[in-house]
């Protein structure tokens, strides 16, 4: 039978060197109904032996408790093996789940074409726009920038694959394209595409 132990905790005292608990009487009781639930068992246990205190009454009717038997006839009482309990780890945002992977480290750019315009093409524009699409396998990652080279200068960068350049003067260009990560690094870039721009001279 299961029992349930009540004590109230009434002074401290010290007694020949040793540490003695003064408390009122221990009451036990049966459990109720809702008691015999069962409880959830330890995760792990100290593996400490059992400690011993010793009881006995005072002339004065109050108990005395004692790691050590203070005089003959003092009663000892066995104490149960100390149980620790572990609560689980809470998961944190950002932490792998076992039956999620971990994801795959980038290996780079398969593909960078610059697939407008096309080798060779002759674009008819007066304003001196060109349109320059990309293609990428993969597509582009967050944080990476698509830079263009116009007869090998920068002329600016960013993260659209779908590029209009303006005013570009007649005659032969080559346009590529460079990918760089967040910190500039580059990442790869297309083959130099050669384009002739065609504009209608006006005359005065």
């Amino acid at each position: 039978m299961l029992l349930r132990m009540h004590a109230r905790l009434l002074a401290t005292t010290l007694v020949g060197g040793g540490l003695f608990l003064t408390a009122a009487l221990a009451q036990q009781d049966t459990p109720t109904a809702g008691a015999n639930a069962p409880r959830p068992a330890p995760t792990r246990s100290s593996g400490a032996p059992k400690a011993s205190v010793f009881k006995w009454r005072l002339p004065d009717g109050s108990i005395q408790y004692s790691d050590r038997p203070p005089e003959p006839g003092a009663q000892r009482i066995d104490l149960p093996a100390i149980q620790l309990y572990t609560a689980p780890r809470t998961r944190e945002a950002g932490d792998a789940t076992d039956d999620e992977p971990p994801p795959p480290s980038f290996a780079g750019y398969e593909s960078i074409e610059i697939t407008a315009p096309k080798p060779d093409e002759a674009v008819r524009n007066n304003s001196g726009a060109v349109s320059v699409q990309l293609a990428l396998e993969p597509a582009l990652r967050p944080g990476d920038k698509v830079r263009i080279l116009m007869d090998g200068k920068p002329l600016g960068e960013g993260q659209a694959t779908s590029i209009t350049l303006g005013n570009v003067d007649r005659g032969s260009h080559s346009v590529q394209a460079v990918v760089v990560d967040a910190e500039g690094k580059e990442l790869g870039r297309s083959n130099a595409v050669t384009f002739h721009l065609l504009r209608v001279a006006r005359g005065g």
